[in-house]
Formats: C-alpha cells, sequence, structure tokens
C-alpha cells in the first residue's frame, strides 16, 4: 500500500501530457468519457 501511494504522488506531479502518455502506453483504446459527457477532450 505504501508502494501505490507513493507512486500515486509521482504521478500526481507529472504533466498532464505524460499522464495520457503513461495511460496510453498500457490501454492505446482507452475512451476518454468527457468527450461522452459533453466537456472538451484531454487533447491527446
Amino acid at each position: 500500500m505504501h508502494a501505490a501511494i507513493t507512486r500515486e504522488k509521482q504521478i500526481k506531479n507529472w504533466q498532464r501530457k505524460w499522464k495520457i502518455e503513461l495511460i496510453e502506453a498500457a490501454n492505446p483504446d482507452w475512451r476518454d468519457l468527457a468527450e461522452e459527457l459533453g466537456l472538451p477532450p484531454l487533447g491527446r
């Protein structure tokens, strides 16, 4: 649990672009749910 919290704190400080790249590396087909809610896309 300590390792997970530490990693979450590291990622929290990352730029949005880096976070999106991390998500796409593990899940290239992810859906941006913001678009379905009528919000602007995350800027992939």
